[in-house]
């Protein structure tokens, strides 16, 4: 990928399940639905970071990241939230909040 890289980490945790995609502009790059009952807090992380690697990104080349606000699992979404907005101020990108996460990645860059 280039520097100027369109490069978009999206990830839903408002339910029992747990949504990951990497999204380079309106392609998707990779996403993965992970059946997890509940157990945000020890699998986020290390789900984000294992697709990141089998993909072959860089955390340097996300300009963002998109995550569900709601509604659903008060707790999933506060993980989920607090989980962007740390990575996004370690990067120094931007988050993007939505309900809905599928318009908001593919639209985000045009």
């Amino acid at each position: 990928m280039k520097e100027d890289s369109k490069l978009l980490l999206a990830f839903d945790g408002s339910g029992t399940s747990l949504s990951l995609a990497f999204f380079y502009g309106e392609l998707i790059l990779g996403e993965k639905f992970l059946n997890i009952s509940n157990q945000h807090s020890v699998n986020l992380l290390p789900a984000i970071n294992s697709f990141r690697e089998e993909l072959d990104l860089n955390y340097s080349q996300l300009k963002a990241i998109a995550v569900t606000i709601g509604p659903g699992s008060f707790t999933g979404i506060r993980i989920a939230i607090s989980t962007a907005n740390t990575m996004a101020y370690a990067l120094d990108i931007p988050v993007i909040g939505d309900i809905f996460l599928g318009f908001t990645c593919r639209t985000f860059f045009l």
